[in-house]
């Protein structure tokens, strides 16, 4: 199963600036969240990234990527409203009918694994399965209503699950009746991670939604749902962990999560804990030089 090709979707009304926010990375280099995504896009071997990005915005992407990265990156202006499934239809006909690696274009991930990215860790899976695998993250309760959630029967030994259901930010009840998967601690689901190989089957699938739903937006996550109905469908827990730029404080969050693990580790923490100490505590009391004082 060869993947060569990756698409990113940031064209969303909430995405459109996201990609151009900018963060320390890893290395201690700052760069802007496409720049990030487009390393983790590359770092699988893919060999063309497909961005669908919001409408007069190629410019600034171009620029928030960089040079060396120019002649690997399509830039794909997606016009009107037409939403989530209709992006990843626009990239993946002009990639052309073969397996692709996607990414949402709101999500930094950061792996556990020394030695492999999310997305290698991922594209390895499929081409060792031979079909579509999905990113999946176990998520507590409280955050359904931002992700779709899987699921399935977990292949006995593996991080792998046989995915049967699929739904888009499901209430606790649905999840508790219809996603629980072995293994996932109780109370938390396996939700999207926002990361996943794709078959060339999904984009006659996205066709056939569009065209059934005219003047709709449909739901990606019921393309998905199809698919695991007609072929082999995998949700993988990948070493790592997923971070939302888009939800309240989601850049803020990303950027510790950066700090945490990577090169500049001891002086996040140094100067987190500093902030803590100097913070006033409730009900008037406040720290100063390791003291505690009443005012």
């Amino acid at each position: 199963m060869k993947i060569e090709v990756g698409i990113v979707t940031a064209a969303g009304a909430r995405q459109a600036r996201l990609p151009f926010q900018r963060f320390i990375d890893l290395d201690g280099q700052e760069k802007s969240a496409l720049r990030i995504l487009a390393e983790e896009v590359f770092s699988a071997g893919i060999k063309t990234l497909y961005a669908v990005i919001g409408p007069g915005l190629t410019g600034e992407c171009q620029a928030a990527v960089g040079r060396d990265y120019a002649n690997r990156i399509v830039f794909v202006e997606q016009q009107g409203s037409a939403g989530y499934s209709a992006a990843v239809l626009q990239a993946a006909e002009l990639a052309g009918p073969q397996p692709f690696l996607h990414l949402v274009g709101d999500h930094l991930a950061i792996s556990a694994d020394p030695h492999r990215r999310c997305a290698q860790q991922l594209v390895e899976c499929a081409r060792i399965e031979k079909c579509a695998v999905s990113a999946v993250q176990a998520t507590r309760e409280g955050m359904l209503p931002y992700y779709g959630a899987v699921g399935g029967q977990r292949i006995p030994g593996t991080q792998l699950i046989e995915i049967d259901c699929i739904l888009e930010k499901p209430t606790p009840t649905q999840a508790e009746q219809q996603l629980q998967v072995p293994g996932v601690r109780t109370g938390s689901y396996l939700c999207f991670f926002g990361m996943h190989v794709l078959p060339p089957s999904l984009i006659s699938l996205l066709r056939e939604q569009i065209a059934q739903n005219p003047g709709d937006v449909p739901q990606f996550s019921d393309a998905l749902q199809e698919l695991a109905r007609r072929e082999r469908y995998l949700a993988m827990e990948v070493r790592g962990a997923r971070h939302d730029l888009g939800i309240r404080y989601g850049a803020w969050i990303t950027q510790l999560a950066l700090g945490f693990a990577g090169v500049d580790r001891e002086v996040v923490l140094s100067h987190l804990v500093e902030q803590l100490a100097n913070q006033p505590q409730p009900g008037g009391v406040e720290r100063r030089g390791g003291g505690v004082r009443g005012e």
